[in-house]
């Protein structure tokens, strides 16, 4: 049998690419204008798949051919064969983030699980480190230059609005927008909270979540209470080494209690650091709000009632954008009423973006082929890979970029390294490296 390889430190260097492509999401176009999401992210999980190639199984590459038919399949069945074009775009943007969600899944199993946390734990306070420079020094026109020099579009320019709502200027460490640097900080943080075995780890991913917010005034850094209630109720209550996949009874009852307990302080919280932002939200209306959490579920419903089976297509927003007008120039939160966005800018929400794409239909179908591909990939506790991918969707959109596969592959990785390498004793890492994913069960005899 040929040797478990590990990841080594020429894995961390690609891992560190392409967490910083991830965090900063820099584009790069094409000469026929089609958009490549992530480009240094795509670049690093390039050489992670070459560098791994022989951990490619077949059974993984016709599970992901199987969803990719599904995909066109989709494209095919939906309603105006006008914008067949920009689906058929879109479509390639989405094969493209599945590889570097695989390539991605396949390195990161290769590691050992408290060498990995490390990774993300220093990345943490990278970015800790690097906002409270920004805030607090003349780093911010370092920052600010990068922004304005990289990104053609979607540079974040509404300063006055965060002093009126968080009392200073939120910091973009290199990232186009203050909500991309919090969303890559709580990824990295929860990461962080599913891979390590230290006592008490649930205080200090509290406390990375506090630095967080004392720096990023970020909203979605309340997303971390959920994402610590489904690490709770789904993976930390299984039995791993002799009973895998079992359930421990009492960790269970503990979990659901814990997830009680993180909505209360999820409400408290959220009311009592973020006041000014709930006020206008209740008040006078809040865009942001409305383009992430509202509107997204209002053009979903509406456009499902004509387009049940098939959805509008992959980023088909173009063939109902004066319906999505409409109804966002309806609403009171919705402060200038006029096109001043592309249409594919305003919805934010990629778990909102998923129905309307597909429909109910089809909806239902990839998500079932995205479930076995999990499954051939032999990942335990799909829902909690499911339920990760639900609440990040929440502050992100781009149905098609890396960075919403790439969480889906960065939760199904924890979940499958949780099971090989349970916690309890600290073991030599040659016993605690278990079986990567990509070895499958382990032969008998």
């Amino acid at each position: 049998m040929r040797p478990i390889p590990r990841a080594d430190v020429i894995d961390t260097l690609f891992m560190a690419i392409f967490m910083f492509g991830i965090a900063t999401g820099i584009d790069f176009k094409l000469g026929a204008g089609l958009p490549v999401p992530a480009v240094i992210a795509g670049f690093a999980a390039g050489l992670m798949l070459i560098r791994r190639m022989s951990l490619i199984q077949e059974r993984h590459l016709f599970a992901m051919l199987v969803l990719l038919l599904i995909f066109v399949a989709s494209v095919l069945c939906a309603s105006g064969y006008e914008m067949i074009n920009e689906r058929f775009k879109g479509l390639i943007q989405l094969t493209y983030s599945l590889v570097i969600a695989y390539a991605l899944f396949l390195t990161v199993t290769l590691y050992d699980r408290e060498q990995l946390a490390r990774v993300f734990l220093v990345a943490c306070i990278l970015i800790i480190i690097g906002t409270a420079l920004e805030v607090n020094t003349g780093f911010r026109a370092v920052s600010d230059a990068f922004r304005v020099k990289v990104f053609s579009f979607g540079v974040y320019q509404s300063d006055m609005r965060d002093l009126m709502l968080y009392g200073r200027v939120r910091p973009k460490f290199f990232t186009s927008e203050p909500s991309a640097i919090s969303f890559a900080f709580l990824l990295f943080a929860f990461c962080w909270y599913g891979l390590t075995r230290i006592p008490g780890k649930v205080f200090g991913f509290f406390a990375l979540l506090a630095a967080g917010y004392v720096f990023m005034r970020g909203p979605t850094l309340l997303l971390g209470l959920p994402l610590a209630g489904a690490y709770e109720l789904f993976l930390a209550p299984r039995f791993n080494g002799p009973l895998p996949g079992k359930l421990n009874v009492v960790r269970v009852v503990f979990g659901v209690a814990a997830c009680g307990i993180l909505a209360v302080v999820f409400v408290v919280a959220g009311a009592a650091l973020f006041s000014e932002r709930l006020n206008q939200i209740l008040l006078r209306g809040d865009q942001s709000f409305f383009y992430r959490i509202v509107g997204p579920a209002l053009v979903t419903i509406e456009a499902l009632q004509h387009y049940p089976l098939a959805g509008i297509g992959i980023t088909g927003e173009e063939f109902i954008e004066n319906q999505v007008w409409q109804i966002y120039f309806n609403s009171p939160m919705v402060m200038v009423q006029t096109r001043t966005n592309p249409i594919n800018t305003v919805i934010t929400n990629y778990f909102w973006l998923h129905w309307l794409y597909f429909g109910i239909g089809f909806g239902i179908i990839v998500l079932l082929g995205v479930h076995w591909w999990l499954r051939k990939l032999g990942t335990p506790s799909i829902m909690f890979c499911w339920i990760v991918w639900l609440t990040f969707g929440q502050a992100s959109g781009a149905y098609v970029s890396p960075k919403t596969w790439c969480v889906l592959a960065f939760a199904a990785a924890i979940a499958r390294l949780h099971e090989l390498q349970p916690s309890g004793r600290y073991l030599p890492m040659p016993q605690r490296l278990i079986r990567p994913a990509w070895a499958g069960p382990r032969p008998v005899g």
